[in-house]
């Protein structure tokens, strides 16, 4: 979230990320410029909403990658067996999941990142698909 925040704050600087430190805590790193993973989500939420409203834009974009992601994770499925109930099968197993409901509305990067691999996993199999 500190990222998101000093996104903001920091005037949109894409390519120098940078964290809070609350006193008496001091930077580590030189002006608070941090090496963090590329987190799309903490960008876009950064974008999305000003400062105030960090934390419930993390959740609704939580909420619409999970969404994106459940979308792509019945479609393989679906495309193969032609039945909407095995379609759904993968995705009523994740929201039954006490794991992923728990990290589901967290600003961790993890549940943002689950529905993506689901996308990519998506065009992976239909690239690879024998065309007919």
């Amino acid at each position: 979230m500190s990222l998101a925040v000093n996104f903001y704050g920091g005037g949109f600087n894409f390519w120098h990320p940078r964290t809070s430190a609350f006193p008496p805590v001091e930077f580590s790193s030189i002006g608070g410029v941090t090496g963090v993973e590329f987190s799309l989500q903490a960008y876009l939420t950064g974008l999305v909403l000003e400062r105030e409203n960090t934390l419930p834009a993390f959740r609704v974009l939580d909420a619409a990658m999970a969404v994106v992601g459940f979308w792509y994770l019945f479609r393989p499925v679906f495309e193969r067996t032609g039945q909407v109930a095995a379609g759904l099968l993968p995705g009523v197993f994740l929201l039954a999941s006490p794991t992923f409901i728990a990290y589901a509305g967290s600003t961790l990067p993890d549940q943002f990142s689950l529905p993506l691999s689901f996308v990519g996993y998506y065009y992976r199999l239909s690239y690879f698909e024998p065309r007919g």
